[in-house]
C-alpha cells in the first residue's frame, strides 16, 4: 500500500466518523426533545392528580364537617341529662395516605 492510499482511507474514515457524529448528535437532540415533552406531560398529569386529590380531600373534609355540625345540632336539641353518649367517628381520609399511593 502506498502512503497516498492510506491517507485516502484515513480521510474517508474521518468523513465517516464525522457523518456518524452528526447523526448521533441529531438522535441525541431528538431524544432530549422527547424527554422534555414527556417531563412536561408528567407535570400535567401530576397537576391533574393533585387537583383531584385536593378536591377529594376538600369533599371529605366538608362532609366530615357536615357530620360534626349535625352532631352539634343533635346535642343542642336533646336534654343533656337524658342524652346518650355519641361515639360515632366521622370518616376522614388522610391526604398523606393518598400521596403514598402515587409514590409507588
Amino acid at each position: 500500500m502506498s502512503e497516498k492510499d492510506s491517507l485516502e482511507k484515513l480521510l474517508i474514515y474521518q468523513q465517516d466518523l464525522q457523518t456518524e457524529e452528526e447523526c448521533l448528535k441529531k438522535i441525541i437532540s431528538k431524544l432530549n426533545d422527547q424527554v422534555h415533552a414527556l417531563q412536561v406531560e408528567q407535570l400535567h398529569i401530576l397537576n391533574a392528580i393533585n387537583r383531584n386529590t385536593n378536591a377529594n380531600a376538600t369533599t371529605s373534609q366538608s362532609s366530615s364537617n357536615g357530620n360534626i355540625a349535625e352532631m352539634n345540632l343533635k346535642k343542642e336539641t336533646v336534654d343533656p341529662v337524658s342524652q346518650e353518649l355519641d361515639l360515632t367517628i366521622p370518616n376522614f381520609q388522610s391526604s398523606e395516605e393518598d400521596e403514598d399511593d402515587f409514590d409507588d
